[in-house]
Order: C-alpha cells, then sequence, then structure tokens
C-alpha cells in the first residue's frame, strides 16, 4: 500500500474538494526510535482536512499549526506521480516544497494519501 503507483494525470480531478484523515498507517517493526517519529507524524495528522480547490489552491487543517497549511498551491507532476505542494506566492517555482503526496483509490473503494519522505499513508474518506 505505501508505495502503489499513483494517479495518472487525466485522474485528478477526482482529488477537487475536502477530504477528511480517517486512519494513520504506518509498517510495524521500524526501530524503536523511528516508531516513536512516526507515531508523533501519524498523530498530527489525526482528524485533519486536505482540500484540493479546482484553481490549485490547497488547504491543510490539522491539529499542529506547524502542519497546517492555509495558503497552499498543489499540482500534480506526471514525472513522478506525485502531488506537489507548495505556498502560493512561490506558485512559480513550486519550491521549496511543503509537501509531497501520491493518492491511491484501492479495489476495496478505500483512498490513501502516502507520503513521499517517510512510510505514512493516510486513509481518507471525502467529505
Amino acid at each position: 500500500m505505501f508505495y502503489a503507483s499513483g494517479l495518472s494525470a487525466q485522474t485528478t480531478d477526482f482529488l477537487f474538494g475536502k477530504w477528511q484523515v480517517e486512519q494513520s498507517l504506518s509498517p510495524k517493526g521500524a526501530p524503536p526510535k523511528m516508531e516513536k517519529e512516526l507515531n508523533k507524524l501519524k498523530e498530527s495528522y489525526k482528524g485533519a482536512s486536505f482540500e484540493f480547490l479546482p484553481n490549485a489552491k490547497f488547504i491543510l487543517r490539522a491539529k499542529d499549526d506547524k502542519t497546517s497549511i492555509e495558503n497552499g498551491y498543489w499540482i500534480y507532476d506526471a514525472t513522478t506521480r506525485s502531488i506537489r505542494v507548495c505556498k502560493w506566492e512561490n506558485r512559480d517555482q513550486i519550491k521549496p516544497l511543503l509537501l509531497e503526496l501520491s493518492a491511491k483509490t484501492e479495489k476495496d473503494g478505500n483512498t490513501y494519501f502516502w507520503f513521499h519522505e517517510v512510510p505514512v499513508a493516510l486513509k481518507v474518506k471525502k467529505l
């Protein structure tokens, strides 16, 4: 689940709207120090909401203000099959990246957002 292929370019329209995190997942058996960090990350996204607007604006509301993004810009990168997020005012360069993730809807109908930098996946539902 964590390293599955992401969206194709023509299917990004399904992202439009607001998504609520139902569950944060990470693989079992990580070293204790890494597991502690993964648990902190998972906790910071518990109950978070992601909003992808058709005009490329992005909003992430999380428990932790450091995790939240109020004025973001999102774009789908077909080369890496990822959703890249930066600050709205940096949209011409798409740098520095605030977040990079992929989305995947499984055969059972559940949708997951997974991070590229850490082995954490978020089970989400569209509101």
